[in-house]
């Protein structure tokens, strides 16, 4: 049976170094320290019985599965972000044409009333010059 360094041991069955630390601390797994380096026995799964390493198995799987469903939904958020962002910019665009039409319009009303105002002066004056006209042939005759 070979021994791991906790480094290599840690990558290879995906438990932090700390927990192995305090594992071994708090449960006297067999170990070995040569150098100042700790190593552990590459069968040996912290919690020791073949029961917890079928739990760790099955606890990895179940890791895996929630990796797969979040994927799938970072995937289904990604999808529906871009949705957005294009119904975004699509409104973007009809409020830009809404504005322009708007500012058309006004500028038809203000055509529209200026030149109103102009017929109304055009009258004005016309009639001026018709009442004006009258009082003078008054005055002449």
């Amino acid at each position: 049976m070979s021994w791991l360094s906790l480094i290599d041991y840690s990558y290879r069955h995906r438990i932090s170094l700390s927990t192995i630390r305090r594992r071994i601390k708090a449960q006297g797994i067999e170990h070995k320290k040569e150098s100042g380096k700790y190593f552990l026995k590459e069968d040996f799964l912290p919690g020791g019985s073949s029961d917890s390493n079928q739990n760790l198995d099955t606890h990895l799987d179940q890791t895996s599965d929630i990796s797969l469903v979040l994927q799938e939904l970072k995937k289904a958020y990604g999808m529906v972000l871009a949705e957005k962002e294009e119904l975004i910019t699509h409104l973007k665009e009809e409020i830009s044409t809404q504005k322009k039409i708007i500012e058309f319009l006004e500028n038809e009303i203000n055509f529209e009333s200026q030149r109103a105002q102009h017929s109304q002066n055009n009258m004005d004056s016309a009639n001026s010059f018709n009442l004006n006209q009258n009082l003078d042939l008054k005055n002449f005759e």
